[in-house]
């Protein structure tokens, strides 16, 4: 659509990297207001959440830096002959990233920080994953500008052209293709909404990140099938994230059900 806004000179603003930051402040605004709501950063501990709004602060900072730098380097993995080839090509701003890899580095960073300062791990994901979901769909919003993480085409009236300066447009010319960004930007509002609500009445800590583990990755590997940029399959018609996300999903789904059960943690 629009991967570059608009350049002053010889600075470039691309739409992903605008997105970006306002994924995260969005999502940082509205935590905010939550946790000044129930009073969780003026008590020393809520049921294990972190003790201070300094605290809260510390720890969405430390998963987007986490965050990109593990999509980043992802990526670079996946992508490592042409930016050996082009090591310039590496940009922050301008998209390239993978998700998964910026979950996982996160989820270590945090746990590595909770497990630091004494606070609950689990009560702290909980509170935290609703607004991943909901940094997640804006950023969406910055792949569909900047026309990376493309769908397959299509004949749907929904199908949209890219610019050809695009990935998308760089692959499939002119023809209309899955807005597969925005479809999964619709998906991670309502996951947001969601995990919101559910986690209001949580049976037991660490639900709301069992319940994203479940469901997050579920989506997505129904999503795959429409992508047109995804991996070469290795097992069935299935690529690597395919199989990742199945994994996940058996082994969260495992876990939640095996977890005892208590009335309601009222946050």
């Amino acid at each position: 659509m629009h991967p570059i806004l608009f350049r002053i000179g010889p600075l470039t603003v691309y739409s992903y990297g605008v997105l970006l930051v306002i994924a995260f402040y969005v999502s940082l605004y509205f935590l905010i207001i939550e946790t000044k709501k129930k009073g969780i950063d003026t008590q020393t501990l809520n049921r294990g959440y972190p003790s201070s709004g300094q605290t809260i602060l510390d720890i969405a900072l430390l998963i987007i830096v986490s965050g990109v730098l593990g999509g980043k380097l992802a990526y670079i993995i996946l992508n490592l002959p042409s930016y050996i080839k082009n090591p310039l090509d590496i940009n922050l701003w301008r998209g390239g990233f993978i998700f998964t890899g910026g979950f996982v580095l996160s989820l270590a960073a945090v746990f590595m920080y909770t497990k630091k300062k004494k606070i609950s791990f689990l009560s702290t994901t909980d509170l935290f994953i609703p607004y991943v979901a909901l940094g997640q769909a804006i950023g969406r919003i910055g792949c569909f500008l900047n026309g990376c993480c493309y769908g397959r085409p299509t004949t749907f009236f929904i199908g949209r052209v890219f610019k050809l300066n695009s990935s998308a447009g760089y692959h499939y010319g002119a023809l209309p293709l899955h807005p597969v960004q925005l479809y999964s930007s619709f998906f991670l509002f309502v996951l947001f909404l969601f995990l919101k609500k559910t986690r209001a009445n949580r049976k037991f800590e660490g639900e709301a990140l069992l319940l994203y583990l479940i469901l997050y990755p579920s989506f997505r590997f129904f999503m795959d099938f429409l992508r047109g940029d995804r991996l070469e399959t290795i097992f069935y018609h299935l690529n690597i994230f395919q199989i990742i996300c199945i994994g996940i999903v058996i082994l969260a789904s495992a876990v939640f059900m095996v977890k005892p059960r208590r009335p309601s943690i009222q946050d």
